[in-house]
């Protein structure tokens, strides 16, 4: 993962907007951020973890620390980071929760945290596609794309205060998932779950299997009702080989017992078959005989009630035939009646509306409503006619109204030119104005950066001042050392006889004259140089000369940072400077306010046009609705004149049935108001149209009542000579009762009946066959007895050859069961075995993992091995090469937890012995921890598929370093940049600035807030 840019508001000490461009400062691969303590430098990696994680790197920091107290309540923290990973380029936007003022009243309002996550085409793109606005996805969608979660982040990227050290002295368990989250090995964690699961439940199917075996047995012995079967066919011992003799010499036994029983079962039916037979036919005969004589005496018994009923029939046919007589006289009676009723209706009309008898109302009805009916249409029209007036009146007015407005719009119209004109001359000035603001904007910033140049000519000035005194100091250690060096040397040189007498012995060769024999021997004098002495004054001189080489670049590189700034700068003065940059601010200010001004003016001038256009479209809406106005009008006007004509015809056309002297033959008679209108008119004609109807009607009626009178007359003729009777009153007295008639119908009815039955019933032919049997006697006891002997005999048969038949497909079935629940536990054993090996194996357990390591303990170990091989590799040239890290399965001091084999000590060389690494002073622990971490973070980045960590934040440490560990330090950062990797140290310490020229300097102000500049 690479850093590109962070950007920060009112957060911390930093109340203003701070924008770092971690790409431009890491150019070189490694990169300062110093400021003194509390300035705020662990600020900005705090910001860097809040804007990926929504939390602070120090494990007690809170987030209350995150808003600023030194900036405006009202002003939004946020913290803006562009990050780069192998997944895409991505910018996060985090704000904290804060407390902002109310905007109306006083008191606070609490303003709720917030996160935007958005991917990025290139790191400056500056839109991006929204991925999400939500706090938990937010998270989510971060984690995975960073591969890593926050302590991981911690562990690996950023190194904050207080926690250095955590991952060397932390117990292996917590190692153990932080390098399973980072080398992705959960997969061997969960593969050897999964098998163990496997094993647990492929040791079930076996137990399952063995328990369907024995249930399956036990069902087939019940089946086929025996005693347990011998041991030799019990499931857990029996193979499926003897399990199968047994169960089939079973099975054999039990169908030849269900056959047999079959058989028996057919031979009773049969038995049972014929009794039942024999006894229906003898109970039949003797049924139909006893049916034969019953039948025979009903016979007799309806001959002799047959004269009776024939009286009955005569009687009904009589009053038949009178009933249909008095049916019609009724109807001439009440023809009668009706029309006599419709005379003196009729009547009674004429008289009420002084209607002459002779008249023909009919007639004169029809005339009158022909009349009505063509002019009913213009009612409607004379009724509108106020209305229409009225409305047209109205019409008028508003014509005149719109003329005035008319007037009024081409007024203004006339005056909006001027208007227009002296806006576009105020825009047209400040253009002007505005037009140099590139230029004015250009010139501030080129001022700028000669002042920030300016101030660091002075600043790498002082750095060159102070690295030639270094160089001076240097120099003459260098001399010094080289100079002890020789003169030691050449004492030496000049006491070399007596180093070499003192080496002689009596019988041994001299090795420069060969003789055994030393007479005479040189002595060294007492403080004759040791060799030791001289190589360690020859390492002396050569640390000096080395450290005067050190410092003699670091003195080329800031002469020539000196001069680089020195020929930018020239010879301008700070003063003049100041001024020049004063006025190019002063005409920026200007041109900003133009500008406003010109957007104002743009804003004024459309706002202008604007009204002008909405004024010309109401004249033109005004002129068009005047236009269909005075249309309307015209056409109006002369739709009522010629309606009002056609009305006053039609009332005068009409008023003359009103004023007809025939009136008084209506009820309507004497003249007709003139100021009635023609609605009236049509209505007392319509009146006059309902009572001649009427009257018509009544006329009508009285006709159809005689003629109805003289039909019903001649049908009584008919029906008396048709039935047979002298007159009316001799037919009334030949009606029969309903009573009597009823009575003689159920008595006629009833006698039909009972013929037709007994008719029937001696027509059957099991009674015509009776008459054979009318002297025999049948013995139905003992027909009864011998039918219920066979049939219960034939049900004890079925019963048992049910039950066999039953036993033997049970038997059948259990059979097929337990041949498949042993075939399957064969099956199931078969295959467990090697699942249970392999889950063993990889878990640990059992006698085919002794070692007790689970499988992705196992993986672990050999990428913690990497690990520690890759932090060596560093350590070796750092501390003089006295320490180097070691690796143990066993459990680690205190630990609890199961033994990850990832225990971790320190092999001093120096007193051969191994050390816990809590034992380590500051500094060490500080240098091996560094290592520690960077060994982890090549591993990661190396393994295929893994993580890459591409930026390295180091937060102190450094003071605790003497000079020798800190140059060591300093080359494994820069092997680290090698590789593409950037490198950010966060330190107060005064060296490293002489040695890191691009960095990120924090400082307080006056207020108590800081400010941040950065040096590329």
């Amino acid at each position: 993962m690479y850093l590109h840019r962070l950007e920060l508001r009112a957060i911390g000490p930093y109340p203003d907007t701070v924008t770092i461009d971690f790409a431009a400062l890491a150019a070189s691969g490694v990169f300062l951020l110093e400021g003194p303590t509390g300035s705020g430098k662990s600020t900005i990696i705090d910001a860097v973890v809040f804007a990926l994680y929504g939390g602070l790197a120090g494990a007690d920091a809170s987030n209350d620390r995150l808003h600023s107290q030194h900036a405006d309540p009202a002003v939004e923290p946020f913290v803006e980071l562009v990050f780069e990973t192998g997944a895409g380029v991505y910018r996060v936007r985090r704000s904290p929760q804060y407390d902002r003022p109310k905007q109306r009243g006083t008191g606070t309002v609490r303003q709720q945290a917030s996160a935007q996550l958005v991917r990025l085409a290139s790191p400056t793109d500056p839109a991006g596609e929204p991925l999400s606005a939500r706090i938990p996805e937010v998270g989510a969608e971060i984690a995975r794309i960073v591969g890593l979660d926050r302590a991981q982040f911690l562990q690996t990227v950023v190194l904050p205060q207080g926690e250095f050290a955590r991952f060397l002295r932390s117990p292996g368990e917590d190692r153990r998932k932080l390098l399973q989250s980072l080398f992705g090995t959960q997969v061997y964690d969960r593969t050897a779950e999964e098998l163990a699961a496997r094993r647990r439940a492929v040791l079930a199917e076996v137990e399952g299997a063995d328990a369907r075996v024995r249930d399956a047995l036990a069902r087939f012995e019940q089946a086929a009702g025996v005693d347990p079967l011998t041991d030799a066919a019990q499931p857990d011992r029996a193979g499926s080989d003897v399990i199968e003799v047994v169960v089939n010499g079973v099975v054999a036994a039990v169908d030849r017992a269900a056959r047999r029983a079959d058989e028996d079962r057919a031979a009773a039916v049969t038995a049972a078959d014929t009794a039942a037979a024999h006894d229906d036919r003898l109970r039949a005969r003797a049924a139909a005989r006893d049916r034969r004589r019953d039948l025979l005496r009903r016979r007799a018994e309806l001959d002799e009630g047959a004269p009776a009923v024939q009286a009955a029939r005569d009687r009904l046919s009589v009053g038949a035939r009178a009933g249909r007589v008095v049916g019609v006289a009724d109807g001439l009676d009440a023809a009668r009646d009706r029309a006599a009723s419709a005379r003196a209706d009729a009547a009674v009309l004429r008289d009420r509306h002084a209607v002459d008898a002779a008249a023909d109302v009919h007639a004169l009805a029809e005339a009158i409503a022909t009349d009505v009916a063509r002019d009913r249409h213009l009612v409607a029209v004379a009724d509108g006619l106020s209305a229409r007036t009225r409305a047209l009146e109205r019409a008028r007015a508003e014509r005149d109204d719109l003329t005035a407005r008319l007037a009024d719009l081409d007024r203004e119209l006339a005056e909006r030119p001027e208007g227009r004109a002296a806006i576009v001359e105020r825009a047209t000035a400040a253009a002007r104005t505005a037009s140099g603001l590139a230029d004015a904007e250009h010139e501030v910033t080129r001022l700028t950066a000669l002042r920030r140049e300016l101030d660091a000519l002075a600043a790498a000035t002082a750095r060159v001042r102070t690295a030639a005194d270094a160089v001076g100091a240097a120099r003459a250690a260098a001399s010094s050392a080289v100079a002890a060096e020789q003169h030691l040397r050449e004492r030496r040189i000049a006491g070399l006889a007596g180093e070499l007498g003192a080496a002689l012995h009596d019988g041994e060769p001299c090795p420069v004259c060969g003789a055994v024999e030393h007479p005479s021997r040189a002595l060294p004098q007492d403080d004759h140089p040791t060799p030791e002495a001289i190589d360690a004054a020859a390492q002396r001189a050569r640390d000096a000369e080395r450290r005067l080489a050190d410092v003699a670049a670091d003195l080329a590189v800031e002469r020539a940072e000196e001069q680089r700034l020195a020929q930018l700068v020239g010879d301008l003065d700070a003063a003049v400077l100041a001024e020049r940059l004063l006025h190019a601010e002063q005409d920026v200010t200007a041109a900003r306010d133009a500008v406003d001004e010109g957007t104002a003016c743009d804003q004024a001038l459309a706002a202008h046009d604007d009204v002008t256009r909405r004024r010309e479209h109401d004249r033109h809406e005004l002129v068009t609705r005047r236009a269909v106005l005075d249309g309307a009008l015209a056409t109006d006007a002369e739709a009522l004149e010629r309606d009002s004509d056609a009305v006053a015809a039609a009332a005068a056309r009409l008023v003359r049935h009103v004023d007809d002297p025939s009136a008084a033959d209506s009820g309507t008679s004497g003249s007709w108001p003139a100021d009635q209108g023609l609605g009236a008119v049509v209505r007392s004609l319509d009146h006059r149209i309902d009572v001649l109807r009427t009257i018509a009607a009544a006329d009508a009626a009285v006709a159809e009542c005689e003629r109805v009178v003289a039909d019903r007359v001649a049908e009584v003729e008919t029906a008396l000579a048709e039935h047979g009777f002298d007159d009316v009153v001799a037919a009334r007295a030949a009606v029969v009762d309903e009573p009597t008639e009823r009575e003689l119908r159920r008595t006629v009815d009833a006698a039909v009946t009972a013929r037709a039955v007994v008719d029937a019933g001696l027509d059957e032919p099991a009674v015509r066959a009776a008459a054979d049997d009318e002297d025999t006697e049948f013995d139905l006891e003992a027909s009864a007895a011998e039918r219920a002997r066979t049939a219960a005999a034939a049900e004890d048969a079925v019963r048992i050859a049910v039950t066999a038949a039953d036993r033997a497909a049970a038997v059948g079935r259990c059979a097929a069961d337990l041949r498949r629940a042993v075939r399957a536990r064969d099956d199931t054993s078969a295959r467990s075995r090697a699942v249970v090996r392999l889950a063993d194996i990889a878990n640990g357990s059992g006698s085919a993992n002794p070692t007790g390591i689970t499988l992705g303990t196992y993986v672990l170990m050999r990428r913690f091995e990497d690990v520690v091989a890759a932090a060596n590799d560093r350590l070796r040239t750092m501390l003089g090469g006295r320490f180097t890290l070691e690796t143990s399965d066993e459990r680690e001091s205190g630990s609890r937890a199961r033994r990850t084999g990832l225990a971790l000590a320190v092999h001093d060389h120096t007193t051969d012995s191994v050390r816990d690494p809590r034992s380590l002073s500051g500094g060490e622990t500080f240098t091996v921890s560094l290592c520690l971490a960077l060994g982890l973070a090549d591993v990661v980045q190396a393994e295929a598929g893994g993580v890459s960590l591409g930026t390295l934040f180091v937060d102190e440490g450094f003071g605790t370093l003497d000079p020798e560990a800190l140059d060591g330090v300093l080359a494994q950062l820069a092997r680290l940049t090698a590789g593409g990797r950037q490198v950010g140290i966060v330190s107060h310490v005064e060296e490293l600035k002489q040695r890191i020229p691009e960095r990120i300097a924090v400082r307080r102000t006056a207020s108590g807030a800081s400010r941040v500049t950065t040096t590329v």
